[in-house]
């Protein structure tokens, strides 16, 4: 697992990293905001392909620096080294580098032996270093041979016990309260979850062994168990809500801009749909409140009451099939949809209008296909996965979604954790690929469908 942690000024965040592309600027457009003002309303972008995190700073704008020193236009960021986007620091942390010890320095002299160095020489002669030797002598009578042997005999065998002694405490799990109450505090403090609920772990199995804790270290721990949960859970939400904030700035917001300057039904339809959908799905969304204020004013143009015209069908599947990737499945829906109850005019209409957008899947298709080859070739696998993924989740057609999800089983156990990355972070995505056959077939001899 990847993340990114964006420290600026006194306020550190920490995301975790899914493959896509994210803006870094000081404008509302950008996905992350930064304050200084020496940064662009959109100064760079980051771009994640599930192995890579690239930064590409823009032409014209204030460069990105790495320990003092200016980065060119694009630059692969490495786990732990930090980069510099005017006061804001950026760093990429992998469990790898999360992990990974800090080296002791080495000891001044180790590995060389002490000498003992005599007097100096007398006046006139080089001083030369001498190494003083003791000659080992006995006085009075010596210790009879079957007494030496005896007593060797004897401390072996209390040797033995001494050592079998330490090797069995040594064996069982010692666990001190206070080293896992500060290391689960330590964790909390860096939102690192994993490793607080491993000294949970780690005393848990000390105390099934026998540990007993007292009623006061019971108290600690019951409040700190509680206290993970709560941050845990207010952290995935805020992680959550980054994906909402996503959204709303490419799909609404920008979607506001540029359609609804005249206030026509077909866009305001749209636009009503898309915030009750975010409403829905980011229910504790800081935005909740303006997207009611933009759902009041625009539901009136919408009429959503209504049944859709030919027009609203027709700048419906200009928006899903008009960028990449192209969205047949829900453009299909609208079109059946509509001929439900469209007069005869209207369903010619409409047909024509998807004969044409059948004639243009096949072009996105192959088109598409090949990019995911040219991704592969180039062990850029994430990119490559996430185009196969949009094809068997939107081509709409049942050979076109076969063959891309046959290419993604043929990855075989590479493909593995980048489908379980779907499964817990993308599951829409997930369950669209569940419904074709071969995916469902991978995924299921995997184990990821348990």
């Amino acid at each position: 697992m990847a993340r990114l942690i964006l420290t600026e000024g006194d306020q550190r965040r920490r995301f975790r990293l899914n493959p896509g592309t994210l803006t870094i600027g000081s404008g509302e457009t950008a996905t992350l905001t930064l304050a200084s003002d020496e940064v662009a309303e959109v100064h760079a972008e980051l771009e994640y392909d599930g192995e890579q995190l690239v930064l590409r700073t823009k032409k014209g704008v204030m460069p990105a620096t790495s320990r003092g020193r200016k980065l060119g236009t694009e630059h692969t960021l490495e786990a732990g080294v930090p980069v510099k986007i005017g006061d804001a620091e950026l760093v990429l942390e992998t469990d790898e580098s999360a992990a990974q010890p800090a080296k002791a320095p080495a000891r001044a002299g180790a590995g060389t032996r002490r000498r003992k160095v005599v007097a100096d020489a007398p006046a006139g002669k080089a001083r030369q270093p001498v190494v003083e030797s003791r000659r080992r002598t006995t006085s009075g009578k010596s210790m009879p041979t079957w007494l030496i042997l005896l007593l060797v005999a004897g401390g072996a065998a209390g040797g033995y016990y001494v050592i079998g002694g330490f090797a069995e405490s040594a064996g069982k799990r010692m666990v001190s309260e206070i080293s896992v109450q500060h290391n689960v505090e330590s964790a909390l403090d860096e939102r690192d979850f994993n490793t607080a609920r491993a000294e949970f772990q780690r005393l848990d199995e000390a105390v099934s062994e026998g540990m007993v804790l007292s009623p006061e270290w019971q108290g600690i721990f019951d409040g700190l168990r509680k206290r993970t949960a709560e941050v845990a859970a207010a952290a995935d939400l805020a992680e959550f809500n980054v994906r909402g904030t996503e959204y709303l700035q490419k799909q609404i917001r920008n979607f506001e801009k540029t359609y609804l300057r005249k206030n026509t039904r077909p866009a305001a339809r749209v636009f009503v749909t898309r915030l009750r959908q975010f409403k829905k799905d980011f229910p504790q969304h800081s935005e909740l409140d303006w997207c009611t204020r933009m759902e009041e004013r625009y539901a009136p143009i919408a009429q959503l009451h209504e049944p859709d015209t030919f027009e609203d069908v027709k700048f419906q599947l200009r928006m899903l099939t008009g960028g990449i990737p192209k969205d047949f499945v829900h453009s299909r829906e609208i079109v059946d949809i509509f001929l439900k109850t469209a007069d005869e005019a209207g369903r010619d209409k409409v047909l024509a209008l998807w004969d044409e957008k059948e004639g243009e899947r096949q072009e996105y298709f192959d088109d598409r296909i090949e990019q995911a080859k040219y991704f592969w070739e180039r062990d850029q696998r994430g990119k490559a996965v996430e185009v196969l993924v949009k094809l068997v989740a939107l081509v709409g057609d049942p050979e076109m979604a076969d063959d891309a999800a046959g290419r993604i089983a043929a990855m075989g156990e590479d493909v593995v954790p980048a489908m379980r990355g779907y499964k817990n972070d993308r599951p829409e995505d997930f369950a669209l690929m569940m419904e074709n056959g071969v995916m469902n077939a991978f995924l299921s001899e995997h184990g990821l469908l348990e």
